[in-house]
């Protein structure tokens, strides 16, 4: 629910942050993109998390190492947005650049 922690799936370096949105978003912003506040870390083989929707108070910044299973943020309602929840998101490849690929996080676990 709203305000629960969220953390890190695995270690990796911090390499994007966003946490200029109201923590109360609505269906259709824009703001961070309509991910809302967010972070993005990168891990081993090129392989990328995103946690998205966040509250603003963020517990890392860029270029922190971060461990698997430490708090990063927490639950929040921000970006485009109709209640609390975390849009989390794998990706082989920076998110957001070209040639990047979402792919789903069970395939990760088979």
């Amino acid at each position: 629910g709203y305000g629960s922690p969220i953390y890190a799936t695995n270690e990796g370096t911090v390499v994007e942050t966003y946490n200029r949105c109201a923590n109360n978003g609505y269906y259709g912003s824009q703001c961070g993109g309509s991910y809302g506040n967010y972070v993005i870390i990168r891990h081993d083989n090129n392989v990328y998390t995103l946690y998205a929707h966040m509250l603003k108070n963020l517990e890392v910044n860029v270029g922190d190492i971060v461990e698997r299973g430490q708090i990063i943020g927490s639950m929040g309602n921000s970006g485009s947005s109709t209640g609390p929840h975390l849009h989390f998101g794998v990706s082989y490849g920076e998110p957001k650049t070209a040639g990047s690929r979402w792919v789903s996080p069970w395939s990760l676990y088979k």
